[in-house]
C-alpha cells in the first residue's frame, strides 16, 4: 500500500466499486475526438471490477475514503500481467496519482514473479506513450508480441481504434531469471556454497550430489542469472513434494551479491513457478535461527514462522532434514 498521505493507494474494497465507472467515463472524456464516440461510454461494469477486486488486481487512489483513480490489471495468461486501465479524475490530474498507481502495479507484478508488465496506449498523445516511457516502459516490437498481447491489439482495432496510432509497451520487472542448472554450472554452484559468507548458513554438496539433483524429476535445480547479460548470480534448489502432501520445499538459495534483493526476486519467481507449474498449495523452508537477514527476507515475501504445534506433517518430511531448536521452519501459502 502506498503511504503518500495526500492520495493513499491500496487494493480496492467492495465499497469502492460503484465509484469506478464514473472515474473511467470522466477520464475517457479526454479522448473525445481521438476515439469513436461509442467507446467513450465503454467502461468496465461492476461485475468485472468485483472479479478483479476479489482476485487482488484492482487498486484505487483515494481522497479520504473516496476513490479518485484506479488501476485494473488483466491476467492474459498465468505468467502474463497486462495493465488494462489506469484512470484518474481530471479534477485530480497532474498530481502524480497515475504514476503512483502504475508504480504500485509494477511492484505487485514483480513480487508475483512476472517477468514484465504490458499495456497498450496511443503513441501520439502526450499523456499516453510519453507518460509511460518516463515510467520505464518501452515499445514492444510487433514481431516479439506474445499471442495473448497480439490478440488484445487486434481486438482494439476491431473496436475502432486506429492501429497506426496504437502501440504495445512493456516494462521489464526482473533483473534476474531462473534457468535449469546444467552440468557446466556445477563448478560454479560448488564454489558458491563454500564461499566464506555462505558456508555458515548453507549445506555443501559434492559435485555428484548436485548432478544427481539435476537429473531427478522431483528436484528443482535452477541457476539465477542476470536478464541483461546472462551472468550467473546464484542458484536455488527445491524439492517437489506436492504428490506426497509436502508442497514445495526450498532446500537452498544462494546469491553471490548480498543485500541487493536478487535472492528475493529469484525466490519470488520460484514460488510463482511452484504455484503455476507444480500446483503447490504451499512452500516451506527451514533457516538457521541466527540467520536474521534470511528470516527478514523470507518474511518480506510472505513466509511466516511455524510453531512446533503447526508443523504437522512437515515434521515427518525427509526434505526438511534435521529440524531442531537451531532451525526455524517457515511456510507460505500459494493458493
Amino acid at each position: 500500500m502506498s503511504t503518500d498521505p495526500r492520495y493513499p493507494i491500496r487494493l480496492a474494497r467492495a465499497s469502492d466499486i460503484p465509484a469506478l465507472p464514473a472515474i473511467e467515463r470522466a477520464a475517457g472524456a479526454l479522448f473525445r475526438g481521438q476515439i469513436p464516440e461509442a467507446l467513450l461510454d465503454d467502461v468496465f461494469d461492476e461485475e468485472e471490477h468485483e472479479q478483479a477486486r476479489a482476485e487482488g488486481r484492482l487498486w484505487v487512489a483515494t481522497e479520504g475514503e473516496t476513490p479518485v483513480g484506479f488501476a485494473f490489471v488483466e491476467l492474459l495468461a498465468p505468467d502474463l500481467a497486462h495493465l488494462e486501465e489506469v484512470d484518474v479524475l481530471p479534477s485530480h490530474g497532474r498530481r502524480g496519482i497515475g504514476a503512483r498507481l502504475v508504480g504500485e502495479v509494477c511492484a505487485w507484478a514483480a513480487r508475483r514473479g512476472f517477468a514484465e508488465l504490458t499495456l497498450t496506449t496511443f503513441r501520439d498523445l502526450p499523456w499516453n506513450m510519453p507518460f509511460y516511457a518516463r515510467l520505464g516502459f518501452v515499445e514492444a516490437p510487433v514481431a516479439e508480441l506474445r499471442p495473448e498481447v497480439a490478440a488484445v491489439f487486434r481486438a482494439e482495432a476491431e473496436r475502432g481504434l486506429d492501429p497506426k496510432r496504437r502501440v504495445v509497451m512493456r516494462r521489464a520487472l526482473q533483473r534476474v531469471r531462473l534457468r535449469p542448472t546444467t552440468g557446466a554450472d556445477v563448478d560454479f554452484v560448488f564454489a558458491l556454497e563454500r564461499e566464506s559468507e555462505n558456508a555458515p548458513f548453507v549445506g555443501q554438496w559434492t559435485h555428484e550430489e548436485h548432478r544427481a539433483a539435476i537429473a531427478r524429476p522431483d528436484r528443482e535445480h535452477w541457476i539465477i542469472e542476470r536478464v541483461a547479460d546472462g551472468v550467473r548470480e546464484g542458484f536455488v534448489i527445491a524439492y517437489d513434494g506436492v504428490a506426497r502432501g509436502f508442497g514445495v520445499y526450498v532446500k537452498r538459495i544462494v546469491v553471490d551479491r548480498k543485500s541487493g534483493g536478487l535472492g528475493r526476486e529469484a525466490l519470488a519467481q520460484l514460488l510463482a513457478h511452484a504455484k503455476r507449474d507444480l500446483g503447490a498449495p504451499f512452500a516451506w523452508l527451514n533457516v538457521a535461527a541466527d540467520n536474521a537477514r534470511g528470516i527478514r527476507a523470507y518474511t518480506a515475501l510472505g513466509f511466516r514462522v511455524l510453531t512446533l504445534d503447526e508443523l504437522g506433517v512437515l515434521a515427518t518430511a525427509d526434505e526438511g532434514g534435521d529440524l531442531n531448536e537451531r532451525r526455524v521452519v517457515m511456510r507460505i501459502e500459494l493458493r
